[in-house]
């Protein structure tokens, strides 16, 4: 038979918990990075005696948070949408930042290059605009290669932005393994 003495006491104790937590959660009422705290209790396992149960008391089995889910994945999801829109955005303003510059884009090149094929186009016969119309190639040329370039070593930077959140990432698993296996 279970002893009346032990059942009492983790009642006693149980609630001796739930009353310090609720009296955790009343120090922290103005706190605004404070979760409020709420103690889960379930009831021990009961002893067999004769053909019934008779129960032994009641155990504390957690302290949980009580937050909303819901808020909190969502703002997870946000602060990830926003992070990457902002590398997104920034890497496009370099982009447009390259191709749109007066003296590096493609715009005036080809502008220059139609102009002087039109050029030749109206006067066959002259070789200045035949002249012309190789150094606005060779401009042009010299613009796309340039633009190769800067958009090669943009792709590499984020691949190298990739390889090292990669690498932050596994270091952070890595300490979370040990945590969990400590």
């Amino acid at each position: 038979m279970p002893d009346l003495l032990v059942t009492s006491l983790s009642g006693l104790r149980a609630y001796q918990t739930a009353l310090a937590t609720t009296s955790h959660n009343i120090a922290n009422v103005g706190n605004e990075s404070y979760t409020r705290q709420r103690v889960e209790l379930d009831a021990r396992v009961p002893a067999k005696y004769g053909s019934s149960f008779i129960g032994q008391g009641v155990d504390v089995t957690d302290i949980t948070r009580i937050y909303d889910r819901f808020i909190v994945e969502n703002m997870r999801l946000f602060t990830s949408s926003t992070s990457s829109l902002t590398t997104l955005q920034e890497l496009a303003t370099r982009v447009e930042s390259m191709t749109a510059s007066e003296n590096s884009g493609l715009t005036s090149a080809m502008d220059n290059f139609f102009g002087a094929l039109s050029d030749v186009a109206n006067n066959p016969s002259s070789s200045a605009p035949r002249i012309a119309l190789l150094g606005a190639a060779e401009i042009l040329e010299q613009r796309f290669s340039a633009l190769g370039d800067a958009l090669q070593q943009l792709d590499q930077e984020v691949d190298n932005r990739i390889v090292y959140q990669i690498n932050d990432i596994n270091a952070l698993t890595s300490e979370i393994a040990s945590i969990n296996s400590a």
